[in-house]
């Protein structure tokens, strides 16, 4: 079994931000506070990035990561195409948080994501 999300992105922000429970409304203005930023991007570098908080992230949960090629071919046949994304969560300029995401039409799948 798994579950699936929908979520209206095309949404005013404020109307959004007002359906969110209030723990998550409170985390969300927390990371602001922090100085959390989150940036989107297509490009090989931030593919890059995101393998290094993969790679981590695998080798605490005892598990290989997959190659860098992997990620790069993901970047080569779909990022560059405008069907996907990395989004990268940082701190004081640091990676800290990251995911790869694809989307094809009005639907959206999440392959991986990684956390320092």
């Amino acid at each position: 079994t798994f579950f699936g999300h929908r979520l209206n992105i095309f949404a005013n922000t404020g109307f959004l931000f007002s359906k969110f429970d209030s723990s998550v409304r409170r985390a969300i203005r927390k990371a602001e506070k922090s100085g959390l930023t989150v940036e989107i991007a297509r490009t090989a570098a931030a593919v890059r990035e995101y393998y290094a908080l993969h790679r981590q992230t695998r080798k605490r949960h005892g598990l290989p990561p997959q190659s860098l090629k992997f990620f790069l071919n993901i970047h080569d046949r779909i990022l560059s195409q405008n069907m996907g994304m990395v989004i990268i969560a940082r701190h004081n300029n640091q990676p800290v948080a990251s995911a790869i995401c694809f989307h094809a039409g009005a639907e959206a799948i999440e392959k991986e994501r990684s956390v320092w």
